[in-house]
């Protein structure tokens, strides 16, 4: 019994090891594409006010097309988290995959960074309301992800157990993740307008 709680705390231990790493390079990410665009000049910034002033007084978001929004959201996360499946399954997908989750957080923190510009205050409010609810999702997601490649990865490549089992297991947890994109999606196209359209009503 000892002798197996201190391999269970081991395995986690490393566990913890390799999510806090994916985590430093996510962060690094995120930190450099939002301090990326707060570097533009002053006249560049007063561009994007304008711009994310024209979107809100159009009504952009009170389209209707839900579906539109949705779908574009789960294709290119989904699009990302098949790619990092993909890689995974091969024997040198590791730094394919680290580039795939550093391009997540630098995305996110550039769009934080552009709602930032935009709107200061307001912007705040619209990265609380846009993008923050779908993020509490994503980030874990591709973090867990990540983690998973990179380990089936270097299995593969070490010559470690990876059998029909294995591979099965390894790809029903990425249906799994899948599914949570698709809520991260559903939330992104149709909750988020929703409650963007309350907020501008106010």
């Amino acid at each position: 019994m000892k002798g197996l709680l201190t391999r269970a705390g081991s395995y986690l231990r490393t566990e913890a090891i390799y999510l806090l790493l994916l985590l430093a390079l996510f962060v690094v990410g995120a930190v450099m594409g939002f301090g990326g665009l707060l570097s533009v000049p002053l006249t560049e910034a007063e561009s994007l006010r304008e711009a994310l002033g024209g979107l809100l007084e159009k009504g952009a978001w009170e389209s209707g097309d839900y579906f539109a929004q949705f779908w574009r959201a789960f294709v290119f996360n989904g699009l990302l988290l098949f790619i990092i499946f993909f890689v995974g399954a091969s024997m040198f997908g590791t730094p394919i995959i680290c580039a795939a989750l550093f391009y997540k957080g630098y995305s996110l923190g550039y769009l934080l960074a552009f709602l930032y510009l935009a709107g200061a205050l307001r912007g705040f409010v619209l990265a609380f309301l846009l993008v923050l609810p779908q993020a509490a999702i994503l980030i874990p997601v591709f973090l867990l992800a990540s983690k998973s490649a990179i380990a089936f990865s270097l299995s593969l490549l070490t010559g470690g157990n990876c059998g029909a089992s294995v591979l099965l297991s390894y790809s029903l947890r990425f249906v799994i993740l899948f599914a949570a994109v698709l809520a991260a999606a559903f939330w992104q196209g149709y909750l988020s307008p929703l409650f963007l359209q309350i907020f501008l009503n106010f």
